[in-house]
């Protein structure tokens, strides 16, 4: 995934579930950097499903995609 801009996906609201990965149209899809693949919950207040950055509660990121980014 590199060259690719970092961006987050929701697989659930618990805890070390936003995951790094790359969005697969034509599946409805993402492709995360730990190697699992679902379908991304849309972000609150219509803003899409996938946010550039680190998600803002650390107990929401997958241990194993953050260590992909850095």
């Amino acid at each position: 995934m590199s060259g690719a801009p970092v961006v987050w996906y929701l697989r659930s609201i618990g805890d070390h579930d936003s995951h790094r990965g790359a969005l697969r149209p034509a599946e409805g899809t993402v492709l995360a950097a730990c190697g699992v693949t679902f379908v991304s919950r849309a972000l609150p207040f219509s803003r899409g499903l996938g946010f550039s950055g680190t998600p803002p509660d650390p107990q929401q990121v997958c241990p194993a995609c953050a260590r992909a980014t850095r």
